[in-house]
């Protein structure tokens, strides 16, 4: 079996290195994404790689069943959480159950994002959204494990990493509740770590913490907020700083598979969560700015967990079809492909801060962008 054939169009799911039997399939760190290698001398071409991948093997496609805005009765969550506070809603109740609960949080400090569970961290580090390319590891096999105990669990992830842990554990567990979201692709980790490496020297102090959407200038205004460990901190709007724009405004930092990802419109998850950008237009539900939750069951089993929040969430049923706007594909403009791939020989060869440019944003940049997102969200 041609090993490189495999793994031409990746998103980096994990299911091929959680299911290899010799542990032959490892993740190379050191290019600016993600990929997985084979070590040829383990390798035993059994093929299970290959027909394990939800990309070289896509199946079923779930059709959602309904769908509700949603914002968590706790102020406090809602304040903590990147829109209205569902994954915590689901979490608190997979726990109290007995159960564990699966999802992204920081590692190494903040130096890369992996997928964890409730035993190894707090459950507030699971919450709130991280822009960047995560790594699955081997948390599929410890999912099965828990399973197979009679566990239940709450898997989090990107649409990808949800669809690799279904074709990895190859059955359905009545135990296990999934949840994916409207994913706008999976940036460049080693962007992210040359970010960070421009900060600490900006703040003069290594990074602490790093919070992508925190409701500094409200839910609808995205802005990212980072502490250096001697207190001093970084906050600006997305249009603001280099690796939120690329990201975000020009979606040019993410994985090439993210271009053209299948999951967009073939989520694998129980259930699907997004932020209801689109409230004022389809739904009298307002909360002023503290952040709503799209909230789809898209299986009889996620219509079931989200009844079962109910005491916990507020929930107003919508429209599906309406309501399903942001889970459709994204067009690509023309001369984008053209122009990524510019930017990314540019990091190739400069590194990320000389090809993003961040003394473009200058104080008078900051302040027109600033006075214009503020007045354009009120």
């Amino acid at each position: 079996m041609n090993n490189i054939g495999v793994f031409q169009r990746c998103s980096n799911c994990g299911a091929c290195y959680n299911l290899c039997p010799v542990n032959a399939i490892s993740v190379k760190e050191d290019e600016l994404f993600y990929r997985p290698i084979v070590d040829t001398e383990k390798c035993l071409n059994c093929g299970r790689c290959q027909t394990v991948c939800p990309v070289n093997a896509p199946q079923y496609k779930q059709k959602p069943v309904r769908a509700y805005a949603a914002i968590h009765d706790d102020e406090r969550i809602v304040r903590s959480s990147s829109s209205g506070g569902v994954f915590r809603a689901l979490a608190d109740r997979t726990l109290e159950a007995g159960g564990i609960v699966y999802g992204a949080a920081y590692a190494d400090g903040v130096q890369k994002v992996v997928m964890t569970s409730s035993e190894q961290v707090p459950l507030d580090q699971l919450q709130k959204s991280k822009y960047v390319e995560s790594l699955v590891g081997l948390s599929f096999r410890d999912v099965k494990e828990q399973l197979e105990g009679g566990k239940s669990v709450l898997y989090c992830g990107a649409p990808c990493q949800i669809a690799g842990l279904k074709r990895f554990l190859g059955k359905e567990y009545d135990k296990l509740l999934t949840c994916d979201f409207s994913c706008g692709g999976m940036p460049s980790h080693k962007m992210y770590r040359q970010w960070l490496d421009w900060l600490a020297a900006k703040l003069k102090a290594p990074v602490a913490g790093v919070d992508f959407r925190p409701k500094t200038f409200g839910w609808r205004s995205h802005a990212v907020n980072v502490r250096g460990e001697n207190g001093r901190t970084y906050v600006r709007l997305r249009g603001e700083d280099a690796y939120f724009y690329c990201f975000v405004e020009k979606h040019i930092s993410v994985r090439d598979y993210c271009l053209e990802c299948e999951f967009a419109n073939n989520h694998y998850a129980d259930i699907i969560l997004a932020d209801f950008w689109k409230h004022r237009s389809i739904s009298k539900v307002a909360n002023g700015d503290k952040g709503i939750s799209l909230l789809i069951a898209n299986s009889e089993k996620g219509e079931r967990a989200v009844s079962a929040i109910a005491g916990q969430v507020a929930l107003t049923t919508l429209d599906l079809e309406s309501a399903t706007y942001n889970l459709r594909e994204k067009q690509i403009k023309e001369g984008f492909k053209e122009a990524r791939s510019a930017f990314l020989e540019d990091c190739r060869s400069k590194g990320f801060i000389l090809a993003a440019g961040p003394r473009k944003y200058n104080w008078k940049f900051r302040l027109k962008y600033r006075i214009k997102t503020l007045l354009g969200r009120n």
